[in-house]
């Protein structure tokens, strides 16, 4: 969750104070961060309720899969700086924090992903409970 409020703090700052760019306009920093806010809200409560496994485990690969976009949008975004004046020198330096900050929270969420998986392999593959002596029991009416 610190991650998501870092990242979406840097994207608004990149965007107030930096010329437009392929990330401002995409808004790769801001839509990350919320995303892994989300991410981590989810994460930190399937401690509470397991029925958020499959919920958590689809918004992880799909922070998973905006990371790596943001990722390869910044790293063009960097590359394509041509004209390096101080503004976008610090501009510059932003970014970089920006997908230092991404980098790390993909990493996090490739871990979690592959333990979310293997969570859900081993339920899955678990015997499952005796069956309930009241399930499947009909009412009937007693017999005289």
């Amino acid at each position: 969750m610190v991650a998501g409020i870092t990242s979406f703090g840097l994207g608004v700052t990149l965007a107030a104070t930096s010329p437009l760019s392929l990330a401002v306009i995409l808004r790769v920093p801001i839509l990350t961060g919320l995303l892994f806010f989300i991410c981590g809200l989810l994460s930190s409560q399937l401690n509470r309720c397991s029925r958020l496994l499959h919920i958590c485990f689809a918004v992880n690969i799909g922070c998973l899969s905006v990371a790596g976009v943001g990722i390869v949008v910044l790293t063009i975004d960097l590359s394509l700086e041509k004209a390096i004046i101080h503004h976008e020198q610090k501009a510059g330096q932003v970014k970089v924090l920006i997908l230092c900050v991404t980098v790390l929270m993909a990493i996090i969420s490739a871990i979690l992903v592959s333990w979310l998986h293997r969570e859900m392999c081993s339920i899955r593959k678990s015997p499952e409970l005796p069956a309930s002596p009241w399930k499947g029991a009909t009412m009937t009416e007693p017999q005289k």
